[in-house]
C-alpha cells in the first residue's frame, strides 16, 4: 500500500509534538491545535529521488494525521509506536517496530474526511513542493503516549525534545483548500 500511492513512493513517516498536549500539530482546522501530527512523506517516482522531487511543484505528498492526547487509555495499535520510544531515545540509537505498526490507520475512513491544499515542506529546505492531504480525524492517544516522544533527545544526547513543530505560517497567497467529505 505504501509502496506507491498514484506513482509516489513512501520516504519516511515522522511526527511532530508540542510541550503540552494542546499544541503540537502543525496544521490548524477551523481554530484547533492538536497534541501531534504524523507525516508520511512520499516522493513522485518519476523524479526517482526524494532530493530531486522536492525540487518539483509535483514532487511530493505528505499523508498528514492528527494525535489527539485524551486520558489515560493507551491506544494499543499506536503503542506499536509508542512502546518503542525508550529503546530509541538516544541519538543514534536503533529499535525496530512491528510490520503492522501503521495499523492505527485503519481507523480513518482514508477516502473521506481530508483536506488537500499546495504547500510547502514544514522542515528545511520547506520547499513548495508539496500536496497535503490532511485527515481530520484525529488518532486518539493516551497522554502518557505522547509524553513519550517528549523525552526523546536532542543530537547532544542531554537535552530532550520536548517539542519539535514549526510555528504556525501565514500563506504568502490565498490557498486553494479542497475538502473531501461524505459522498
Amino acid at each position: 500500500m505504501f509502496n506507491a500511492i498514484f506513482g509516489f513512493i513512501f520516504e519516511q513517516m515522522h511526527l511532530h509534538w508540542g510541550e503540552k498536549d494542546d499544541h503540537g500539530s502543525e496544521h490548524v482546522i477551523d481554530g484547533k491545535i492538536f497534541s501531534g501530527e504524523i507525516h508520511l512523506v512520499h516522493f513522485n517516482s518519476k523524479y526517482g529521488d526524494f532530493d530531486t522531487a522536492a525540487n518539483h511543484r509535483d514532487g511530493l505528498v505528505v499523508v498528514a494525521f492528527f494525535i489527539q492526547a485524551k486520558g489515560d487509555k493507551k491506544n494499543k495499535m499506536f503503542a506499536k509506536i509508542t512502546d518503542q520510544i525508550p529503546n530509541a531515545r538516544e541519538l543514534h540509537a536503533k529499535s525496530f517496530l512491528a510490520a503492522d505498526c501503521l495499523k492505527w490507520m485503519s481507523t480513518q475512513e482514508l477516502d473521506k474526511h481530508y483536506f488537500m491544499y499546495h504547500g510547502s515542506l514544514t522542515t528545511p529546505p520547506y520547499s513548495e513542493a508539496v500536496t497535503w492531504i490532511i485527515y481530520r480525524k484525529p488518532i486518539h492517544v493516551s497522554k502518557q503516549q505522547i509524553a513519550a516522544f517528549r523525552k526523546l533527545r536532542a543530537a547532544d544526547n542531554i537535552h530532550q525534545i520536548t517539542k519539535n513543530r514549526r510555528q504556525l505560517q501565514t500563506p504568502h497567497k490565498r490557498l486553494t483548500v479542497i475538502f473531501a467529505g461524505k459522498p
